[in-house]
């Protein structure tokens, strides 16, 4: 039986993807990247935003002509499995289950189920125990870069946001379970993790929290960086991130989604921080490391934002100096408190705004990264580059893209190498013997 999958949205999904991929493997099933061979096609969905909803309703309705020439499973998981069940079904009906966020460890049983009961269909999001721990950890090939789940679930509820209606509310994962994982990780290769999380900065497990898991973590033997995301701004403070930046092994850089640079707004959105709390975040990154990145996401065009709020989020922006951001047109969702307000800025101005805000964050970010020029950075190589043989390519601690040449394979080392060129988005170096 070979099974292909289909991931969209954030990091946690792709995360269940690795976890679902070794259960397979483990059952003996074999993966495949061409859907017309496949006997079982699962769609891991994203609800976060109308246009990852948009291209799953396209993939599903192209499924069915794939059904008619061929015979196969189909299964959609993931938010928005969880967001709209039985909608989906009602609109596709030749899928053959659904199942919510809640129910990883159920998706090979009710395969398995379906193969003998053909006929059959499954549609299920609320279980009866939220699902967290994965007990029997395991995962296919580790890399040398890996995520690893310490939570689930949102306890926020900011006005635009999907997440807490289909992912739950927070459930932090035992710590001794998530340092079993990365030590099983790091024993079979890994040197990189990211801890996820909705709000990894929440975590609270048995009088544990997100800065005590942290250390904990960072004394694995082998371990060498530690990353994580996201982090809420709200919960972040000076002295956390003081001590986070005195962990050796912790990289230099943070991610601390914005949103908004007005008072107004935030509060709209229900984000409880403000922007002189958000500077005050800034401010001790800035002071005690001159090459830390600082990425955000932001959105424009939200409910009452005004030329003026707008002109504050401009002003943060440049205050903040960010090294890259995701920034979106407010779309509001159906089912947050945001979709109960009225969508009153113009079509047209938020994308005035989208435009105005990328190209300020653009030319912020090449400042940025003129900054590193003619400077010696340590990198971990992650693979070979595109132009030439012994080219090669890798991230530094703050994140950044990083290209070089060597005669040497240098995959999976960590070397020391010199700016000398900068491109767009890329870093190009030479080799510091």
């Amino acid at each position: 039986m070979k099974y292909y999958i289909e991931t969209y949205g954030c990091q946690m999904n792709e995360y269940d993807t690795d976890i679902l991929i070794y259960e397979y493997l483990k059952e003996g099933y074999e993966q495949t990247d061409n859907l017309k061979e496949a006997d079982i096609v699962i769609f891991n969905t994203c609800a976060v935003r109308q246009s990852a909803e948009n291209r799953v309703h396209g993939q599903l309705g192209h499924m069915k002509k794939e059904k008619e020439n061929h015979e196969f499973i189909l299964g959609v998981i993931g938010c928005m499995a969880q967001k709209e069940a039985d909608k989906l079904k009602k609109k596709h009906p030749h899928i053959d289950f659904v199942l919510g966020t809640d129910f990883l460890h159920r998706i090979i049983p009710t395969i398995k189920y379906l193969e003998k009961n053909k006929k059959e269909s499954i549609v299920k999001t609320e279980n009866e125990k939220p699902f967290l721990e994965f007990e029997d950890i395991g995962r296919k090939k580790p890399q040398l870069q890996e995520f690893v789940s310490i939570m689930r679930g949102c306890d926020n509820f900011c006005t635009y946001c999907i997440v807490p209606y289909v992912r739950g509310r927070e459930r932090s994962r035992s710590y001794k379970k998530i340092i079993e994982e990365i030590e099983y990780l790091v024993d079979n290769g890994t040197v990189e993790v990211t801890l996820l999380g909705q709000n990894v900065n929440s975590y609270e497990y048995e009088g544990v929290d997100f800065l005590n898991l942290i250390k904990k973590v960072s004394k694995i033997d082998g371990l060498k960086r530690i990353r994580f995301t996201t982090s809420h701004p709200k919960d972040m403070t000076p002295e956390i991130l003081e001590e986070l930046m005195n962990i050796p092994n912790v990289c230099d850089h943070y991610h601390l989604p914005l949103q908004a640079g007005s008072n107004k707004i935030l509060k709209k959105m229900n984000r409880k921080y403000t922007k002189e709390h958000y500077k005050k975040l800034v401010k001790t990154i800035r002071d005690n490391s001159k090459l830390a990145s600082i990425t955000t996401d932001m959105i424009v065009g939200f409910t009452d934002e005004t030329k003026k709020d707008f002109k504050e989020t401009l002003e943060l922006a440049k205050y903040t100096e960010f090294d890259s951001a995701f920034v979106f047109k407010y779309n509001p969702r159906p089912g947050t408190k945001g979709f109960e307000m009225e969508d009153n800025v113009e079509e047209k101005e938020k994308q005035r705004r989208l435009e105005k805000l990328n190209k300020l964050i653009k030319k912020l970010a090449k400042r940025r990264n003129k900054k590193l020029m003619n400077e010696t950075v340590e990198i971990l190589v992650t693979g070979k580059g595109y132009k030439s043989e012994n080219q090669y390519k890798g991230r530094t601690e703050s994140n950044k893209i990083v290209v070089f040449k060597s005669d040497q394979n240098l995959i999976g080392k960590f070397v020391k190498v010199k700016i000398y060129k900068i491109t767009g988005w890329t870093l190009y170096a030479k080799l510091v013997k």
